[in-house]
């Protein structure tokens, strides 16, 4: 697990992301999320440009910045992951702008426990979507040798928590 840095914003980000902001701050269900997101204009794919990339955890850039709304750039090289997480009471949707997305889904057993039940890859242009409370995990393989770049959009802004994977449930365990 790594932690994120954030970054501040580059001085030239592509003419529009923040009318491409606006217009998705109107439309705040999940669906209207990820529809925005699959239908990002041409002109702002050049936005994976913009990310940064640290050797000790993945980057953050904060785009725009709303009580309703939070855009969000992220920078992730080989084997950089987030630990288990929701987003609170937010809605998140997010593109795989460069690079191959590693995304875990998990949920709570019986006792309360965190455990992983799904995990896919998914390539740029992938659009995926997470309802308020779900737990996820996402993470640039390390055996990628390219960076992964990702463009998240949140509603209303998030509140994150993280939760610890169940020690029964960790890669070097699973048989």
């Amino acid at each position: 697990m790594t932690n994120p840095a954030t970054h501040p914003l580059p001085p030239t980000l592509p003419r529009g992301i923040e009318a491409f902001a606006r217009q998705a701050a109107s439309r705040t269900s999940l669906e209207a999320l990820r529809d925005a997101l699959a239908a990002l204009p041409e002109h702002l794919l050049p936005l994976a440009r913009c990310a940064t990339f640290e050797p000790i955890g993945h980057t953050r850039r904060v785009l725009f910045d709303t009580p309703t709304l939070v855009l969000e750039l992220c920078g992730w090289l080989p084997g950089q992951r987030t630990e288990p997480h929701d987003h609170g009471p937010a809605r998140c949707a997010f593109r795989v702008m460069a690079g191959v997305a590693v995304e875990s889904r998990h949920h709570r057993d019986a006792q309360a426990r965190v455990c992983e039940i799904a995990c896919d890859g998914f390539l740029t242009g992938s659009v995926l979507v997470c309802e308020p409370g779900e737990i996820h995990a996402i993470a640039n393989d390390p055996a990628e040798s390219e960076p992964l770049v990702t463009l998240h959009l949140f509603s209303p802004a998030p509140r994150m928590r993280t939760y610890p994977l169940t020690p029964q449930d960790t890669k070097e365990t699973r048989a």
